[in-house]
């Protein structure tokens, strides 16, 4: 992951093919003493897992996928 831009209070980052965004989003965080942050992505994954919480069943719902997929829009929320 390198760091590209920093714009404000806007950081823009690339990974790198191979690299786990969620691990290494963690460790840029820490490192960097950011205690929370939303994100923004786009880019392509060979493995993603989607969830979320299903309000009529009571329990979240999750799938796994291990194909090449594009990402339009990834958004999200950390805390650290």
């Amino acid at each position: 992951m390198e760091r590209l831009l920093t714009e404000q209070h806007f950081l823009f980052l690339r990974f790198n093919a191979g690299e786990n965004l969620i691990e290494e989003l963690k460790k840029f965080l820490t490192i960097n003493r950011i205690p929370s942050s939303t994100f923004t992505a786009i880019g392509a994954t060979n493995e993603i897992i989607l969830s979320f919480y299903d309000l009529e069943k009571k329990g979240i719902w999750t799938k796994q996928s291990k194909k090449i997929l594009r990402l339009s829009v990834l958004m999200g929320t950390v805390h650290g």
